[in-house]
């Protein structure tokens, strides 16, 4: 599928959205399935009603798209020579997940997290989020504002909050999306390596 996706013309995108209904619905291979085809993935409970979450998959697959969407960490560029090693590489110090950011929908949630290894690095006040629409290729910028969490150490890492247990879930979860489930050990070293450091 994602073969197919990526292979779609620009004037006949293939976008696949999944919706899950019930409580024993996987939400992995439904979020998987439209993270492969550039879609969205909702989920509904047996006792809500579905039709507001086909109306917004609905409203979703008839919209432009925001693509090609980039984050600037405000990462020094001498200290991004650092970050272009092999992913399995166990000593990189910047890691973005997902690496490939999905596209912006409207009225959808977008997530991405990063990690970065560094004493010289500075948490930002800011980070900036570009992407092009898809029809016109008029390029948007957001500023998102950066809100540092109280009783965290940056240098250390002492007291690491939820967030690093988020950050290093979502980059699992790249990495094997990448393995297509056939993960090689250097790979498979990287998972273990990032699972055990941040739990």
């Amino acid at each position: 599928m994602t073969k197919a996706a990526s292979e779609a013309k620009a004037e006949a995108p293939l976008r696949v959205f999944t919706l899950g209904i019930g409580e024993t619905t996987s939400s992995a291979m439904c979020n998987g399935i439209a993270r492969a085809g550039n879609g969205i993935c909702l989920m509904a409970a047996t006792s809500e009603t579905i039709i507001a979450k086909c109306s917004k998959l609905v409203k979703a697959s008839r919209t432009d798209i925001l693509n090609n969407v980039t984050v600037d960490w405000h990462i020094p560029p001498q200290l991004l020579d650092a970050t272009t090693r092999s992913l399995s590489d166990q000593s990189v110090v910047f890691r973005q997940g997902p690496r490939s950011l999905p596209p912006l929908y409207a009225g959808t949630r977008f997530i991405s997290f990063a990690i970065f290894k560094h004493e010289q690095f500075e948490i930002p006040h800011e980070v900036v989020v570009q992407a092009t629409r898809n029809s016109t290729g008029e390029l948007f910028t957001f500023t998102v504002p950066v809100e540092v969490l109280d009783g965290v150490d940056s240098k250390s890492g002492a007291q690491r909050p939820l967030i690093h247990n988020l950050a290093a879930r979502r980059i699992i979860r790249d990495l094997e999306d990448r393995e297509k489930g056939d993960v090689s050990p250097a790979v498979k070293s990287t998972i273990i390596h990032l699972g055990e450091q941040y739990q």
